[in-house]
């Protein structure tokens, strides 16, 4: 009788092992598959598009309003590709060490200030960059293009 037992015990562990290996094993193949592209072309990396400001750019609410109006469109028609956009304040503060901070003001150059950030999505950098010189803000701004870290 004790034999039996032994055996009982034995299969009821290596069964339970199974199973969770079993679990485990399915968890993987469903995860891998819901995240998983349908094809390769469809892999998509996140890029930063930067915009730094120009000396000689209009500041006029009106040229501003118009500046606006032409990104809107252009994320428009990004559709999809397009993450995020935002316009940042003009105030801020610049730290260079621990020991210098420079606050924006008349001293700063306008070549220096980031005026906002869109953020795409894009193959590769040279699809990014393909992108970046369609958006209508490259005819009054600088534009960094930088891959984002996922």
């Amino acid at each position: 009788m004790p034999y039996l037992f032994f055996n009982f015990q034995k299969y009821r562990s290596l069964l339970s092992q199974n199973c969770l290996l079993l679990e485990f094993k399915l968890a993987l193949f469903i995860s891998s598959e819901l995240i998983k592209p349908l094809n390769s072309d469809q892999l998509m990396n996140k890029y930063i598009l930067i915009f730094r400001g120009q000396e000689g750019v209009d500041t006029s609410d009106e040229a501003l309003k118009e500046r606006i109006s032409l990104h809107i469109n252009w994320i428009k028609k990004l559709g999809d590709q397009h993450i995020d956009s935002q316009r940042l304040e003009e105030s801020g503060t610049h730290l260079i060490d621990h020991n210098t901070v420079v606050t924006d003001g008349a001293f700063i150059e306008a070549k220096e200030i980031i005026l906002g950030f869109t953020i795409i999505a894009a193959k590769n950098l040279e699809e990014a960059v393909f992108l970046a010189k369609t958006c209508p803000l490259l005819n009054y701004f600088e534009i960094i293009v930088r891959p984002v870290i996922s």
